[in-house]
């Protein structure tokens, strides 16, 4: 395989993952580099994300710290899950690369 096969690849297996463990949805890509979609969450929150084709990372909106105070609880809930799927959705990517790099030094 070469290189652009192997990035492709590893796109499309982190992605099927993504849909798998996470219920991934609603996936668009109209951003070159990165590829939108939404994420089901606990108590019926919505979080819209963003997986990166060069980085292989994955981000949530509503991840972004709460600087400040005056936030209600939804809003400090929300950002705190929101960081926790963040984590495991990009635990999950790495496995998924892991095995292709794994396939393709044995191939």
């Amino acid at each position: 395989m070469n290189k652009t096969e192997v990035r492709r690849l590893k796109v499309k297996r982190a992605l099927k993952a993504l849909i798998i463990n996470h219920n991934a949805f609603n996936i668009e890509d109209a951003d070159g580099g990165r590829m939108d979609f939404c994420v089901e969450g606990p108590y019926g929150h919505t979080y819209q994300c963003q997986f990166t084709r060069n980085g292989f990372d994955v981000a949530c909106y509503d991840a972004i710290g709460l600087a400040g105070s005056g936030w209600s609880q939804d809003d400090i809930r929300i950002q705190k899950t929101a960081s926790e799927l963040e984590f495991l959705m990009n635990a999950t990517v790495q496995k998924e690369l892991e095995k292709v790099e794994a396939l393709v030094v044995s191939a």
